[in-house]
């Protein structure tokens, strides 16, 4: 319990969710479906199956939505990044797109296959 709640709520693992979040935001060539399932691949070294992939496109409908009514909170988090480029973003969408992406990527470091390597 100790590790996840110190990987849900460390700095660095926001900067990197939120730094991996932009690098697949900035594919132009990707769908939102390809991003998905390249974050997933990239992240636990396994390629999603249909009932994952389900749940990845409803989480970041979900997360998109919450930045979409509380944008002031998809702009506390994007301006809290220290990286540079990403904290300077100003635009309200780009920050609620980076924001929701952000979390999903965040959702997929925490993940127990994520962590232990199965």
């Amino acid at each position: 319990p100790l590790q996840a709640l110190l990987l849900m709520n460390e700095e660095q693992q926001f900067t990197g969710a939120m730094n991996y979040a932009k690098t697949l935001l900035d594919r132009s060539d990707l769908t939102d479906e390809q991003r998905i399932q390249l974050a997933y691949e990239s992240i636990t070294s396994q390629v999603p199956d249909e009932p994952t992939t389900s749940q990845l496109r409803s989480a970041r409908e979900e997360f998109l939505n919450l930045y979409t009514d509380d944008r002031p909170a998809a702009q506390a988090m994007v301006a809290s990044c220290k990286i540079p480029g990403i904290g300077s973003i100003s635009d309200s969408d780009q920050q609620v797109q980076l924001a929701s992406w952000t979390m999903l990527v965040h959702s997929l470091l925490n993940l127990d296959v994520t962590k232990t390597r199965e």
